[in-house]
């Protein structure tokens, strides 16, 4: 008989030990579970920040024009102000200062035309952070305009510069503007 009870009691320690083993697995799974469900709240949140503006946005687009007026001719280049926005998603044109700032690094898509009057020279040029990235000319006045696909850094400033010795005007038509919107975030 005192066979059968050591084995039993052996048999009872090893089926504890097993149990206590299984809870520790299932302890450490739970963990993890919890971890990631952290994780998914974490990036829900700030999707949501982001949907609902809080966050740095991906829905960035705009569009202004000279609305009325004549700029220029002007002894020195200057950036052009247009006064009326059209669109303005994410908030990035600043129509006091005429400048676009990517909130967010991607590639976006900008372009500008302009209209000079007759007899006017025409040089306007879209310029990312102080350099030339491409620009239109003319010598008696008319309409031009050109674009451009820019890989931006989040902060990067885009700007249309009328240079100098040179004219544009606004109409009812909008025929000097500047506008653009995000292709793609890359960061």
């Amino acid at each position: 008989m005192p066979t059968v009870t050591v084995s039993l009691v052996a048999l009872l320690l090893h089926m504890g030990w097993a149990r206590d083993l299984e809870v520790r697995n299932l302890e450490g799974r739970l963990r993890a579970a919890e971890d990631g469900l952290q994780r998914l709240k974490y990036v829900l949140e700030e999707l949501r920040r982001e949907y609902e503006g809080e966050g740095p946005s991906r829905m960035v687009a705009f569009s202004a024009s000279l609305h009325s007026g004549k700029i220029g001719p002007l002894p020195t280049a200057t950036t052009l102000i247009y006064d009326d926005v059209l669109t303005n998603y994410g908030q990035a044109y600043d129509s006091d200062k005429g400048t676009f700032t990517a909130p967010v690094g991607g590639v976006y898509y900008l372009t500008f035309k302009a209209n000079a009057p007759a007899g006017s020279a025409l040089a306007v040029s879209l310029v990312k952070n102080d350099g030339v990235q491409c620009s239109v000319y003319g010598e008696l006045g008319g309409d031009a305009g050109s674009g451009a696909v820019l890989a931006l850094r989040k902060g990067d400033r885009v700007v249309t510069r009328l240079s100098s010795n040179s004219c544009v005007e606004g109409d009812e038509k909008r025929r000097t503007g500047f506008g653009g919107f995000l292709l793609f975030p890359t960061a």
